[in-house]
């Protein structure tokens, strides 16, 4: 078992590579800074909140402080302080718990949650309990507030008229990304940086972030020394029982499995991995309980709405986006969405992320061939059966390996160089069964929002191993072709 500092590390790089906005204080790692945004649904969407974090000499054991430097206003957050009622962290936290969970899973509990029978601000709770509308109201105007002066503060920041050498800095970024497979990695401005220049003080660089960044890079470089896999295909196993693991919603899942994706999606990136496929959503998957089953539609319609948002690694780093499936079978909400992140995307030139969702590799082989007597009853003279149709007279020489191939949702991708299956299971369940012939599988134990940098790293480690052997099936595949 790690010690406590190293895991401390660990979890502080984790939550580093997540979407978060992450500034430690004096460059250590047991205090620092996270903006985080209101949950969705709740009283509090759409606002933002500086929170600040110690982690104990103790942590994972012990949990962590938490608090919020800007007001708001909640039955388990003091007011004044802004610190979290540790009676409610500590009910919650566990041990296998990482600082992720804390802004996926605690904090958004929380927020959505309020429990007035265990106040640390008893003002907010006894108007919860006595009139619930009024409690509302207030939390509401409190985020508006919080909104206003948030637009206010950047908008001063950003002034181009008296802040000449910010404005300048921002025109000169590139606005394509550089086409070597290593490209240089992209520098975050925190919100402390931003404040010093506005007060005419060179910004304090975040060493460790800086110094990871570093080293994540030379990784990369030394792994580059092997052979590269071009294509990897994730098969997202264990949303659910990571979830239940940690006795939170279902659902909860689901959404660190997104956040568990863009950060592969990044590391990919940066490796030079020109293809990521996911297995999202099988067609087996309606089979779940319906309200379940809305749920998950509901939350990918999210996380493709998310995915086009600017600041989003897909426009970061120019992805383009295929959904693979029967895409009829969605709702039409997601079947939209999806169809406009597709159209939105179909221009970029970067690494490109293909999704199958209402997919099983069977109905994709039944829908290619399909297509494929389709385009052959139109050039090929045959006899009409009963119905009326065009029937080739020769089943042999009427569709071939070639035309099915061009109509399979994969035509324009390769075939993937490795499989990963995690959460230990050694299935394919029905994904890409045609193109996988000769993939390198692998099933590593973590369950996929516990996928990790070091698991990713292991896999090509795993494939570039056994990529001798698999260059010499696939040279003797193609001569018997």
């Amino acid at each position: 078992m790690s010690s406590p500092s190293k895991r401390r590390e660990m979890d502080l790089m984790k939550l580093m590579m997540s979407d978060y906005k992450v500034e430690t204080v004096n460059d250590g790692i047991q205090e620092f800074f996270v903006d985080f945004h209101g949950p969705n649904e709740s009283l509090y969407q759409g606002g933002v909140w500086r929170v600040r974090v110690e982690l104990p000499d103790a942590y994972p054991y012990k949990s962590p402080s938490i608090g919020f430097v800007n007001k708001i206003y909640h039955p388990n957050v003091d007011e004044m302080s802004g610190s979290v009622c540790l009676d409610v962290i500590n009910q919650t936290w566990s041990p296998m718990f990482d600082l992720v969970n804390v802004f996926e899973v605690f904090l958004p509990q929380l927020l959505l949650y309020p429990n007035p029978s265990d106040p640390l601000n008893g003002e907010a709770a006894a108007l919860m309990m006595r009139d619930r509308p009024a409690y509302e109201q207030k939390v509401k105007a409190l985020n508006e507030n919080i909104s206003k002066s948030l637009i206010i503060f950047w908008c001063d920041i950003l002034k181009p008229c008296t802040r000449p050498h910010l404005s300048s800095r921002v025109s000169t970024l590139p606005h394509r990304r550089h086409p070597h497979p290593f490209p240089p990695l992209p520098a975050a401005t925190s919100h402390r940086d931003l404040e010093m220049e506005k007060h005419g003080r060179k910004p304090e660089p975040n060493i460790f972030g800086s110094v990871w960044r570093f080293l994540r890079r030379c990784l990369f470089l030394v792994l580059a020394l092997g052979p590269m896999p071009n294509h990897i295909a994730f098969i997202m196993d264990g949303n659910r029982r990571y979830a239940k693991r940690r006795n939170v919603k279902e659902g909860t899942g689901h959404g660190v499995g997104f956040t568990t994706l863009a950060s592969v999606c990044q590391y990919c990136f940066e490796m030079g991995v020109k293809y990521v496929t996911v297995y999202a959503f099988s067609i087996d998957n309606f089979k779940r309980k319906p309200e379940e089953v809305q749920s998950l539609m509901d939350l990918m319609k999210e996380k493709i709405d998310e995915l086009l948002e600017e600041e989003s690694i897909v426009q970061k780093y120019g992805f383009r986006i295929n959904f693979w499936g029967s895409l009829d079978l969605l709702s039409e909400p997601v079947r939209l969405a999806a169809e406009k992140a597709m159209a939105h995307t179909a221009s970029n030139t970067g690494p490109v992320l293909s999704v199958c969702v209402a997919y099983t590799s069977t109905n994709e082989i039944m829908r290619a061939i399909k297509k494929s007597c389709a385009r052959k009853r139109l050039g090929t003279q045959g006899y009409a059966n009963c119905d009326g149709e065009s029937v080739c007279e020769d089943i042999d020489g009427c569709v071939t390996v070639a035309d099915l191939e061009e109509n399979l949702d994969t035509a324009d991708c390769p075939d993937p160089d490795i499989v990963i299956r995690t959460s230990g299971e050694t299935r394919l369940s029905n994904f890409l069964l045609w193109q996988t012939s000769l993939s390198h599988l692998q099933n590593p134990n973590p369950l996929w929002p516990e996928f990790s940098l070091r698991n990713l790293i292991w896999a090509i480690l795993e494939y570039q191993k056994i990529h001798p052997y698999l260059e010499a099936r696939r040279r003797l595949a193609k001569k018997e072709n």
